[in-house]
């Protein structure tokens, strides 16, 4: 991440660039929690790439973790409708901003959908676990806890928090407890 971070500045000395460094260097500051840096540089990115998918869902990454669902929730639909072919994890991104709007109906749908477009993905089961509890469907929610141990059993609530850089910290507390009351292990 370091690396990534170093080249997306030396790429943001050009004199002309594209947008994507920013896009680089956003995704770097968010990792390291640096959210207002974070959010900085993808409105940079869009500002230089107003169109394009990638910096626009980008954007929706950031806002989601920086806690502004609504807005999240309207770039990663933009996004998606920028583009034909759209890469997975932006779905399964959408259900999670859907969660944390507070709209479960849709996370659930949302979180199904990024399930069926990449079949082995743990974060749209982990977020569709966390969904069925907040729904109140906490036998759905257990058996699906028990299918995401069967394909990661190394898998831990603490081990998926840590890859999951919320500006709040009571946001990561509460999915951590739904995904515990579900059944994952510590």
């Amino acid at each position: 991440m370091m690396q990534a971070a170093r080249w997306a500045q030396k790429a943001l000395k050009f004199e002309v660039t594209n947008g994507l460094a920013h896009v680089v260097l956003a995704t770097a500051e968010l990792l390291n929690r640096n959210h207002a840096e974070a959010l900085a540089s993808c409105q940079e990115a869009i500002a230089r790439r107003p169109n394009c998918p990638t910096a626009i869902g980008f954007l929706g990454y950031v806002l989601h973790y920086c806690g502004h669902s609504s807005e999240a929730i309207a770039r990663i639909k933009d996004s998606i409708r920028h583009t034909p072919v759209y890469p997975p994890w932006l779905v399964t991104l959408l259900a999670a901003a859907y969660r944390e709007s507070g709209d479960i109906p849709r996370s659930i749908s949302a979180a199904k959908h990024g399930m069926n477009l990449s079949p082995h993905d743990l974060d749209a089961r982990l977020i569709l676990c966390s969904d069925y509890m907040l729904a109140g469907r906490r036998k759905q929610a257990q058996r699906l806890a028990g299918d995401i141990l069967e394909l990661d059993p190394s898998l831990s609530i603490a081990k998926y928090g840590e890859h999951l850089p919320y500006k709040n910290m009571e946001t990561l507390r509460r999915l951590e407890e739904t995904l515990r009351e579900a059944g994952l292990t510590e």
